[in-house]
């Protein structure tokens, strides 16, 4: 790494500011050695060009890549190149290294056995979403990553590389769409038929030890949400005649069903047949041949009959990337699914409507909420007046997808403990029992990720909860998401995992910190770009997935007297604290109340399955141990979901890699009720 490239462009990397703003700042600094004197927009503009041009045995960091335009001609646009950054980053970031060398030693890698890849698609605007006129800058910004670095890697923001971002505007003047700009990534950046080739001649990789690891990859998930899959993989899409990607006789139009087709509401599943592989490439096949010899309004009516649209340039046409596997790679969002405008946002607003219409006034949950604390995400405000007119007017509880999944266990508590056996609750108790069936999936749902859903049971619970929906609420609400979510058993099983784009919506705040003060559309696909890889570059050069204090600092001397009379500190030993500690990919807090491990030395009043709940003071660290300061509380209850207990004067230290998972909790006085995650009931 060079001296400028360690200095230089790290500043805009670490806190984001405008270029201008940046070279003001700068040229306060110029006596500064370590900087020297270049620090004007120029000067930036020069180191950002050299870092990214860096080159590699597969070429350099940001290559030009042609789109071909409906109008004729190209439309030359910057990508970042992913085998090029792949080399680089193992090559310059030992954290990125050692987390290949792990998978490899976990996964092996071969030309038979090779990785797969997964890719990623979503538009992202930086301008104002109230605004109003066409938005010259919108994105669509293309994701790829790994599928064996598993599931808890692929929740951290670092580990999905960002291939391109094209502007909208450009992919619609692309002859084939997004489709297309796909079939060409995937052609000449992954899967280049007379040169880098992944799947078959892979890329040899060298880390700063000097070892080398071979990896192949094939092309093996296409995650996003239904938009974006049918864009990419030819579909007409949720509106279509044929509404599903995945099925061959699923229908959305009652009154034009064949024999044999199946309508979108159904539940009889044994007789909708599921597209293969085969079988998708056999329709593109017959609309390709069909095309020349068709006009164009017989043409449009054969894509409708089969759901698919067609295009020369498409990824199903594709030579290079091998096998073709379009019905094998589809990944559907779960989070879209359930909790963007989806299943949990409709059912939530439906049985708190039900209550609503047998008299129960909604303050009375408003009042509930406001006693719950919930880790990093509030949901105080999600039923208050204001917020129920907004959910009344959508049809659907209208709050962030975050919200969604903190506050339903909160509202499902209410429901059984509070509503469930009034006279109200006794009326609404199918209504009850559904949504019950729903906080089972999305229990299921999330636990994914740490592994232990079998496929088999979250397809019992999802036919369960559609079964028990439908049986209240008829097919008045039900749409492509419902039936969508019958499928999501089936690509567990595929995988071996569901993916879910709660990370990917995260991964956006990069793209649209450069985007956001960048007007000028001149060249502004490799401007973005660029910047988007020297802030990737910088990322990985530290342990992302670094456990341990946030943001420390040194005590202040009454603190350090409390952490010397609860150990035994060494006079020349370092000494930092923190309000926060990352530990297990989350953050605890001060002032949370959190699972941890029961330990030996601590009461036997106090844990329950091996487990205790603790309020946290602070954490600190003595030289590299890291240890937090806890309240334990005396176990009262365990009612499966949740548990009683009340805190102790009993203040302990305890290591902080004990310490589970921050937890939503209720709190009156010294007594607390806290939410367990499936996985710890």
């Amino acid at each position: 790494m060079s001296k400028k490239r360690g200095q230089l462009t790290d500043f805009s990397c670490q806190h984001y500011v405008s270029r201008s703003a940046l070279a003001n700042v700068l040229r306060h600094a110029r006596d500064d050695p370590r900087l020297g004197s270049a620090c004007s927009r120029a000067s930036q503009y020069r180191e950002r060009k050299r870092l990214t041009g860096i080159t590699t045995p597969y070429g350099s960091l940001v290559q030009e890549l042609a789109l071909p335009l409906k109008a004729g001609g190209n439309e030359v646009v910057g990508v970042q190149a992913p085998l090029a950054m792949f080399y680089h980053l193992v090559g310059t970031s030992k954290p990125f290294a050692k987390l290949i060398r792990e998978t490899m030693a976990r996964e092996p890698c071969s030309p038979a056995s090779p990785w797969h890849l997964i890719l990623y698609a979503d538009e992202i605007s930086p301008s104002n979403p109230l605004g109003t006129g066409p938005d010259h800058r919108k994105i669509c910004g293309w994701y790829w990553s790994i599928l064996e670095l598993g599931p808890e890697v692929l929740c951290t923001e670092e580990v999905w590389m960002i291939a391109a971002c094209i502007r909208s505007e450009v992919i619609a003047r692309v002859d084939g769409g997004t489709g297309a700009v796909l079939r060409l990534l995937l052609d000449q950046l992954f899967f280049q038929e007379d040169g880098h080739h992944l799947s078959r001649s892979g890329i040899q990789l060298l880390d700063q030890d000097g070892d080398h690891m071979y990896v192949f990859a094939k092309m093996g998930v296409i995650i996003g949400d239904e938009p974006a899959l049918a864009q990419l993989l030819s579909s007409k899409g949720h509106a279509g005649r044929k509404p599903c990607i995945c099925c061959v006789n699923v229908y959305l139009d009652l009154e034009r069903i064949p024999a044999d087709g199946v309508h979108l509401s159904s539940l009889d599943f044994a007789r909708m047949i599921q597209h293969t592989d085969a079988s998708v490439l056999a329709v593109m096949k017959r609309l390709a041949d069909a095309k020349p010899h068709m006009g164009a309004g017989e043409f449009i009516e054969l894509e409708r009959m089969h759901g698919r649209t067609y295009s020369a340039n498409s990824l199903m046409y594709s030579t290079a990337v091998v096998p073709m596997k379009p019905a094998t790679w589809i990944m559907f969002d779960w989070m879209h699914v359930y909790c963007v405008g989806g299943i949990l946002n409709s059912e939530m607003w439906m049985v708190l409507g039900a209550l609503r219409d047998e008299g129960l006034d909604l303050q009375m949950l408003d009042d509930y909420v406001e006693q719950w604390t919930s880790p990093r995400i509030s949901v105080v405000d999600l039923f208050c007046k204001k917020s129920v007119t907004s959910h009344k007017k959508h049809g659907y509880v209208s709050g962030t997808a975050s919200q969604l999944l903190t506050a339903y266990p909160i509202i499902a508590r209410w429901v059984n403990t509070v509503v469930a056996d009034t006279p109200v609750g006794l009326a609404c108790a199918r209504e009850i029992q559904s949504f019950n069936a729903l906080c089972t999936v999305v229990d299921l749902l999330q636990n994914i990720t740490r592994g232990g859903v079998e496929a088999a049971l979250l397809d019992v619970s999802i036919q369960e909860h559609l079964a028990k929906s439908r049986a209240v609420y008829g097919v008045d609400i039900w749409t492509w998401k419902w039936h969508a979510s019958a499928h999501l058993p089936q690509m567990l099983l595929q995988h071996g995992t569901l993916l879910s784009c709660w990370t990917h919506e995260r991964r956006h705040k990069v793209a649209k910190r450069y985007m956001k003060d960048r007007k000028n559309l001149k060249s502004y696909e490799r401007s973005v770009i660029e910047d988007v890889t020297l802030k990737q570059m910088y990322d990985l050069d530290t342990e992302w997935r670094k456990q341990g204090l946030v943001d420390p600092k040194k005590p202040s001397r009454k603190m350090l007297d409390g952490i010397t009379s609860l150990m035994n500190v060494p006079v020349d030993a370092s000494v930092q604290c923190s309000r926060v500690v990352a530990v297990r990919a989350c953050q605890i807090t001060k002032g949370d109340v959190a699972l941890a491990n029961a330990q030996s030395d601590w009461p036997e009043h106090t844990s329950f399955r091996g487990k205790a709940c603790v309020e946290i003071w602070f954490s600190f660290s003595v030289n590299e141990a890291i240890y937090s300061v806890v309240s334990l509380a005396a176990h009262d209850r365990d009612s499966g979901d949740a548990v009683d207990c009340h805190l102790c004067d009993d203040v302990r230290l305890v290591h902080s890699r004990e310490l589970l998972r921050p937890l939503t909790f209720a709190r009156k006085g010294d007594s607390i009720t806290a939410l367990l995650p499936l996985v710890y009931r």
